[in-house]
């Protein structure tokens, strides 16, 4: 089948719901919420990816909202054209996954793709309807309607996320066609420890509350797992160098990268001329977070070692740590993101 979008990068979202269908229609109910992460295809479970996909789709708003006012483009007009013409395609490949994995008959395909044409795909009560999902989940109800309810929840942040991060693609190829790939650089550079704080702020005083992960068990489980929702995750390894401990994460896969490097390669620029526009925050909110679940008998420093939009072959994330009184971390990390100390950056002049 072909697809405009790449199927590793971009359409983990129609393995995952495959995934849970095979495990609803087998009447493994705690598989299909809870997950099967000892599988071949490590399967996160519904509990997690409903909550992801609302995270994720509140990133993606704040991400375009601070792309919107520190990129500034020639032609609003061209933006918005190119926009709905790329999201178009996504909305092709979504139709033509739903259907070889029959996740969602035509009406609903329909249904969805009209409040995607009107902008009004997360405009509902989700707190409500996610935390109903996860009480007939507990529950086990029986019956076909539980399964299409969660399909068609998920459906709606999946299809939105993308739809921003199209976005965000056709602006950051505009601005560097009109003014090159330093300048890009220039105006995302002030905006990453902002947004880096800014997104955490969100996601442990919203995102994770409104869909019922306040129990620090499952906070956990969803930094831990969430990703699998939409990326594929390698095995990560710990390393000891002198009184040093580095570990190193690994994503396979990147949607970031997929949807924006896509997007770049459908204007006519050369692979990687947009990293800048999402390599810098994914490490910012990877450093963030660290400096906030990291005990305090422990310093930090965390990189990038390799990306995907950097040319390599994976994202490898290094986190390391020397024993050390670091206090004043977890102090600056729990006021920025528990605080209401106003969260700020400054424009490129």
């Amino acid at each position: 089948m072909a697809l405009h979008y790449r199927k590793e990068q971009n359409h983990r979202w129609a393995e995952n719901l495959a995934a849970a269908k095979a495990a609803y229609e087998k009447g493994d109910r705690p598989g299909f919420y809870q997950g099967t992460l000892e599988t071949a295809f490590p399967y996160p479970g519904m509990k997690i990816m409903g909550a992801f996909w609302v995270a994720e789709n509140m990133e993606m708003h704040e991400r375009l909202s601070l792309h919107t006012d520190v990129l500034a483009i020639q032609d609003e007009a061209e933006y918005d054209r190119l926009s709905r013409l790329y999201y178009g395609w996504f909305l092709e490949d979504f139709a033509a996954l739903a259907e070889e994995h029959r996740l969602f008959d035509k009406k609903t395909i329909n249904a969805l793709f009209m409040m995607a044409i009107e902008e009004r795909l997360d405009q509902f009560d989700w707190e409500a309807e996610i935390a109903q999902l996860q009480a007939r989940s507990e529950a086990e109800e029986a019956g076909p309607a539980l399964l299409s309810d969660w399909f068609f929840f998920c459906a709606r942040f999946i299809l939105s996320y993308a739809q921003n991060l199209i976005r965000q693609g056709v602006r950051t190829a505009l601005y560097v066609k009109q003014n090159g790939k330093a300048a890009l650089e220039a105006a995302i550079r002030p905006t990453v420890t902002y947004f880096s704080w800014k997104i955490n702020r969100i996601f442990f005083n919203e995102a994770m509350p409104k869909t019922g992960f306040s129990d620090l068990s499952d906070v956990i489980s969803l930094g831990s797992y969430g990703m699998l929702s939409d990326q594929a995750v390698g095995k990560g390894y710990e390393t000891k160098n002198g009184n040093t401990t580095e570990k190193r994460s690994i994503l396979s896969t990147c949607q970031l990268y997929g949807f924006i490097d896509s997007v770049a390669t459908f204007m006519g620029l050369e692979k990687g001329a947009t990293s800048a526009a999402y390599c810098p925050y994914c490490v910012g909110h990877g450093r963030t977070t660290m400096h906030f679940v990291v005990p305090p008998d422990r310093t930090v420093r965390y990189s990038l070692e390799t990306g995907l939009g950097y040319g390599g072959k994976e994202c490898t994330f290094l986190l390391e740590t020397t024993p050390g009184d670091d206090d004043a971390r977890c102090e600056e990390a729990t006021a920025k993101i528990f605080g209401d100390e106003p969260l700020s950056y400054q424009k490129e002049a």
